[in-house]
């Protein structure tokens, strides 16, 4: 019965992350390239660790594109958003280890999430020129950069403002977690 409690916990936790990611999604869609999915994808993996970043990730993706558009582009989505999760989840070990402050630890991760949007977009771009044989990958990457930078800019922006309140939610749910596993 406990762990099903704490399965049921789970899941739950993941299904409202999924909507938060999907709802951000759809609302700031009318700014090219600027939503707060890679931002919360970003701090899931931070805060709960690789496998729920790649949950979280990849059934956003799916999801969101069930109400914006299906096509071969969702499998090149979630093949970037796992290789993001990857990037933030091992940048975020090392940096706890190497910083003590947490206002230092805390801008590092917001640069790191910053960063991941530029790793997002040039890994899509990557995947991409395979599918539609595109034969210098440099022009088309550098074509889309002001893109990954905009991405890149909104990421930090959203981490500065979620990050908190993220942070204090994933800990009630914690303290929550483990009183049904006590009981």
């Amino acid at each position: 019965m406990v762990r099903q409690k704490g399965f049921t916990l789970w899941i739950t936790q993941v299904a409202l992350l999924t909507t938060l990611c999907v709802v951000g999604r759809i609302f700031f869609a009318f700014i090219p390239n600027v939503q707060p999915v890679t931002a919360i994808i970003a701090i899931v993996t931070i805060l709960l660790g690789f496998k729920d970043g790649a949950i979280v990730s990849s059934l956003t993706m799916l999801v969101s594109n069930l109400i914006l558009g299906m096509g071969p582009w969702v499998v090149l989505q979630i093949i970037s958003y796992l290789i993001v999760v990857i990037f933030v989840y091992f940048s975020n070990r090392l940096l706890e280890k190497m910083v003590k402050s947490d206002y230092i630890l805390f801008g590092s991760r917001a640069v790191v999430t910053g960063i991941a949007g530029i790793l997002f977009g040039f890994s899509i771009s990557w995947l991409w020129t395979f599918l539609i044989q595109v034969e210098n990958f440099w022009v088309y990457y550098l074509n889309g950069l002001p893109f990954d930078l905009a991405h890149s800019a909104g990421n930090v922006v959203f981490f500065i403002l979620l990050f908190p309140l993220l942070n204090k939610l994933f800990q009630r749910y914690a303290v929550n977690y483990q009183e049904i596993n006590q009981n």
